[in-house]
């Protein structure tokens, strides 16, 4: 028969649910911990590539850099015997516990490599790289599983806590189920297919590869330091970025399977879904939130967290009794959570479906948009952007008109790039003008480019110069003087307009046509700059 549980008061709002939100925070602040000692290891493996690769180009590059020729040159003995003896010092990091095999592996290979009789000043500097990038992968898969166990063992015996509280239930159950070997279990079990060192391992591989790459084609290519620097640097950052998905990916996977390993121990059979009530949910969470299953049942990725990377979502025990113990102690049961859908529905009636939807798709494309948001910035500088990306997605999604402008805007500069703000909008102006059929002057409006030189004139132009009494000299004035340009036949050719005339000029410098400016272009200048 099911022993009664007399409440306390403290058991109402949800209280073991925000409790196991708040071990679910523990977790993820751990993470971040952990996030950040692997940021230290890949610093480290990126200034030790980076001295590596700086002494080479200054130990054998001349005045006019490093060529190809000579980076392929064979060690000579002084050279030789100080690039075994950083292979040595090599060896020596990866005596390890936590990857015997691979470990003995490389230490063979290292040693098989230190008995070639030739090798090239680039095949030196290259086992150097891997050898930064093996320390790195040895140092942080060390100290990483040394956290996970404590990531497991920690979640366990708060969620066994919290679970014998709520349950009125005695915590023996964790001394007949909790041991050393267990933890060892879980921490060694490939859980998503491979075990986290392997994927470590073959970031790693990745890795070397890529600045093995970088380096051997920029100096086939005579690419700067300063430039290989960037993009070693850049594949580096990648790395992390990968390595730091699959550390979050093995601390929210370790918490969650001690938070199960914990209900079986106390004979929980039943727990609930919860995903976060925020718009940033996927759709397949929202669509699990506050269902029940079995305990026996639980799969990871299909009906418990993590889901995906970044996953947010918990689990709760579930107590289908919990309602008669509330009213048997003479207390208000407390309301059920709603399900995402019910709290999505909610937010659309207070704001608004449009205003809802948009702040998903923010979400949603947040990575294309922050790159969107740089080439754009790119190209139309700092004062004519938002002054960050989310005000940037709160433009794009909010306001509609604004936003047509800013693409319009960034097509206009990327055409044409010596043109500005200002006459972006002239243009807009002379396109209603035109389209109204008030004026007939081909091309796009752009800020004339006053330094063009000019160095031939046309029989056209040399007939209507006599015709219109136009000198070079005149010539020359209308285009120093001009106002606005348009740009022509796909950029072949440009109109100047000054309040004197025009002058048309072609990309050899070539005068086209010319003319004094009558009472209607006068009026059109006019016009047009007057908001200017």
């Amino acid at each position: 028969m099911r022993k009664e549980k007399k409440l306390k008061r403290k058991t109402a709002d949800d209280y073991w649910t925000n409790r196991a939100l708040k071990r679910e925070r523990e977790a993820y602040l751990t993470g971040q911990k952990l996030s950040k000692k692997l940021l230290e290891f890949y610093e480290n493996a990126s200034n030790e590539v980076r001295k590596k690769i700086n002494d080479f180009y200054h130990r054998y590059a001349s005045e006019n850099g490093l060529t190809f020729y000579e980076a392929v040159r064979e060690l000579n003995k002084s050279e030789y015997r100080e690039w075994k003896k950083s292979l040595d010092e090599y060896v020596g990091e990866y005596e390890t516990k936590a990857d015997p095999v691979r470990a003995a592996e490389l230490k063979a290979k290292v040693d098989a490599r230190a008995y070639q009789s030739r090798i090239t000043r680039l095949e030196a500097v290259g086992t150097q790289i891997e050898g930064a990038v093996n320390k790195l992968y040895f140092g942080a898969l060390t100290v990483m599983n040394e956290d996970f166990s404590k990531v497991f063992e920690k979640s366990f015996i708060r969620k066994a806590e919290d679970l014998a509280e709520h349950f009125d239930i005695d915590m023996g159950f964790t001394q007949k189920y909790f041991n050393e070997k267990m933890v060892e279990d879980v921490i060694s079990y490939p859980w998503c297919g491979n075990h986290f060192s392997d994927r470590l391992w073959k970031n790693k591989e990745n890795l070397i590869f890529n600045l093995r790459d970088i380096l051997s084609r920029g100096l086939q290519s005579g690419t700067s330091l300063p430039q290989m620097a960037k993009e070693m640097a850049d594949k580096t950052g990648q790395s992390f970025k990968a390595a730091y998905n699959l550390v979050e990916s093995e601390t929210t996977h370790f918490h969650e399977e001690a938070n199960f390993r914990a209900y079986e121990a106390a004979g929980i059979e039943r727990y609930q879904f919860w995903s976060e009530h925020e718009l940033t949910v996927c759709g397949t969470c929202a669509a699990l939130d506050m269902k029940v299953f079995n305990v026996k049942d639980r799969k990871e990725g299909v009906n418990a967290p993590p889901m995906h990377n970044h996953c947010r979502c918990i689990t709760v025990e579930y107590d289908p009794y919990e309602k008669e113990d509330y009213i048997a102690s003479g207390l208000e049961p407390p309301e059920d959570r709603e399900t995402w859908k019910e709290w999505y529905d909610g937010e659309v009636a207070r704001r608004g479906k449009d205003a809802v939807e948009n702040e998903i798709k923010a979400h949603k494309n947040k990575a294309s948009d922050e790159k969107q948001f740089e080439k754009y910035k790119s190209i139309l500088g700092n004062k004519n952007m938002p002054k960050n990306l989310d005000e940037f997605q709160k433009l794009k999604y909010n306001k509609v008109d604004e936003w047509e402008d800013i693409k319009k805007f960034y097509e206009y500069k990327n055409e044409n790039p010596n043109s500005n703000k200002k006459f972006y909008y002239i243009n807009k102006k002379i396109d209603i003008l035109r389209n109204n059929g008030e004026i007939k002057i081909k091309g796009t409006a752009v800020k004339p480019d006053k330094s063009v030189k000019i160095n031939n004139y046309n029989e056209h132009t040399l007939m209507r110069m006599q015709e219109r009494n136009i000198t070079k000299k005149d010539i020359q004035n209308i285009k120093n003087n001009s106002i606005i340009a348009f740009k022509q036949r796909n950029g072949n050719q440009y109109a100047y307009y000054s309040e004197k005339g025009f002058v048309v000029i072609d990309i050899n410098g070539t005068v086209g046509s010319v003319g004094w400016a009558d009472e209607n272009a006068k009026k059109f200048i006019s016009e047009v700059l007057k908001d200017g």
